[in-house]
């Protein structure tokens, strides 16, 4: 007891400074905040000391009292970090640019995939909404779903001008589908891409089944116009650009 009362002494004596309003710490003169508390450290140890000729180990007693970095006056904690995640969708530089040398206007915003004909505009989905599914990646769904688009664009009666003003369910509704599926397919197949733009197929296989069956070269007629579109989006590339 003699021993901790002597270097408690000590240590008042070294300014170690307690003051109750505001104290401050002998590193760098930081206040803490009023009515903080602090913890005591204490550090035991022995040194050497010849005593009477002999060589003996004294032992010591140091303690000191310690605050938190968030007790200080000085601290503000750090700003959360909001971790932004990679986006699924990966551009293909490759096919962004053929898609860039059409000059085809593309909206991306929330909703649905479609081509206006009175607008003459490809409207996308943002690219967050496009998952990994079994027919594909993210960045190949978006793409194919874009292909697929891209191709009803060129029905515009500016470009290869096709039929495109119908309802869901009628025969030329269903072969346009079909053919933008098929141009879809057809440029996927060159960029090395799968993916689909509708992950559930059976409305259109049951209305193209039903067309299929009134109209036996309904499929070459389709293949024929898909293509038709596919070589007037590769006559819109520069000479040297290769797929």
């Amino acid at each position: 007891m003699v021993l901790i009362l002597f270097f408690y002494g000590l240590l008042r004596l070294r300014k170690i400074t307690l003051r109750r309003n505001g104290q401050v710490l002998n590193n760098g003169n930081r206040k803490k905040r009023l009515s903080e508390k602090g913890n005591c450290v204490v550090f035991t140890d022995t040194f050497e000391k010849e005593v009477e000729g002999e060589i003996k180990k004294i032992p010591f007693l140091k303690y000191s009292i310690v605050f938190n970095r968030s007790q200080l006056v000085s601290y503000f904690p750090p700003e959360p970090t909001v971790e932004v995640s990679k986006p699924i969708v990966e551009k293909i530089n490759s096919i962004e640019d053929f898609i860039a040398n059409t000059f085809a206007t593309i909206e991306n915003r929330e909703g649905d995939a479609y081509y206006s004909p009175i607008e003459d505009k490809i409207c996308m989905p943002l690219m967050s909404v496009f998952k990994d599914t079994k027919y594909g990646t993210a960045s190949e769904n978006y793409y194919a779903t874009l292909l697929h688009e891209l191709t009803h664009w060129t029905g515009h009666s500016s470009r290869v001008n096709r039929k495109i003003k119908n309802q869901f369910g009628d025969h030329a509704y269903a072969e346009e589908e079909l053919i933008a599926e098929l141009g879809a397919a057809f440029m996927g197949a060159e960029f090395e891409i799968s993916g689909t733009k509708n992950l559930d197929h059976a409305n259109y296989i049951g209305n193209w089944l039903k067309v299929l069956k009134d109209n036996k070269q309904f499929i070459i007629a389709a293949a024929s116009e898909a293509s038709k579109a596919v070589d007037y989006m590769r006559e819109l590339q520069p000479l040297k650009f290769e797929i």
